[in-house]
Formats: structure tokens, sequence, C-alpha cells
């Protein structure tokens, strides 16, 4: 009877974690009080920086790995294999027009250029995600604000699957925080946007 109760246990960290996503998501939330983009046209750009992209080691689709018994890893995607950095362009231009902004194509005036440092996850047992994501914001290439965000965050998980389905709830939370924390929570951000 034991044996049979570590089959499932033991079938997700050798070898059924492979080909594995997460979907990362965005809940657009309602305007900030009192606050008001007014329309302003506003640019969005995201560069995926994390080295292990930049020289092509990961698809710019990785988001971290679980590791099997002997830990042996594979890699996480994030669903339908959608590049990290698209995927975050696509959801802050949703988070600026909730917040009043007019996303436009990338030319002259109001940018917002954010960089990818890390974003990445380790799990096996328990799971460990870890982020640092750069915003800049400039007006016809001037600086105006920069600014990052990032964080260690440590993820129990449990004695029967390890931290799979705690990596699978978690991490999408984490990357909304991540949206929010660029633009909605960050004054330096919204300072910028406003300024002249």
């Amino acid at each position: 009877m034991k044996l049979f109760s570590l089959i499932p246990f033991v079938f997700i960290l050798t070898g059924c974690v492979a080909g594995q996503e997460i979907a990362l998501r965005y809940d657009p939330a309602a305007p900030i009080a009192g606050y008001e983009g007014h329309g302003l046209p506003v640019s969005v750009s995201v560069a995926d920086a994390r080295p292990y992209i930049i020289n092509h080691d990961k698809d710019p689709s990785y988001i971290g790995h679980y590791r099997g018994s002997y830990g042996n890893t594979w890699d996480v995607t994030n669903l339908n294999e959608n590049p990290l950095a698209d995927q975050l362009a696509a959801d802050l231009s949703q988070e600026l027009t909730r917040l009043g902004y007019q996303v436009v194509g990338i030319g002259p005036g109001k940018a917002i250029q954010v960089t990818i440092r890390e974003f990445n996850f380790d799990a096996m047992w328990n799971g460990k995600f870890w982020y640092n994501v750069a915003i800049k914001v400039t007006n016809n290439g001037k600086t105006l604000a920069e600014s990052n965000i990032k964080d260690t965050a440590n993820i129990s998980g449990s004695a029967l699957v390890g931290a799979k389905y705690a990596m699978e709830r978690e991490i999408p939370s984490y990357y909304d925080q991540i949206i929010r924390g660029l633009i909605r929570a960050n004054p330096t951000t919204l300072r910028a946007l406003n300024q002249p």
C-alpha cells in the first residue's frame, strides 16, 4: 500500500514534469481613484535581458524549471510558449489603458522602456522565485525617471507533489504584482508620465 501511495509522487518528480507550462496572467484593476491619464499618448517596449535568453541557452518563453528526484531539470515556459517580453508588453499596455493613457506605437514622445533583468524559479520539494525588472520613462529620448522592482520569494510545496502546484498558483500572482508595481504602485513612474 505504501508503494502505491508513492507512485504519483515519484512520477511527478522523475518524468512527467517535462514540457510544463504556467499561464502568466494580469487581471486589469480599476483606475486609481483621483488619478487619470487624460489620454496622454505613451509607447511601451520591453526587452528581455536575462543572460540565458540573450545567449540563447533558454527560449524567450522560459520562466523557470522543476527539478526531478536526482536534481535533473525540466524547463517551464509561459503558456503557449509566448515570450515573456511580449506578454509583459501586452499586459503593461492594458494597465496603461486602464489608467487612462493612450498606448501608441514607438516613436517621438513619451515612452516606457522595461528591461527584464531576471524572472526565474527553481522548484523541487519547495520552490524559490526571483525577479528584477527595471522601468524607464523617457520623453523624446530624455530620461525622466528610472526605477526597478525586485524580490526573492520562497514558495512551500507539499510532501506528496513537491512544489509544482504551489508554483502554478503563486507565479501568476507574483506576475500580476509586477505589472502593478511597475506603474500603478510606482509613484516615480506616475509622476514622470505626467511630467511635461
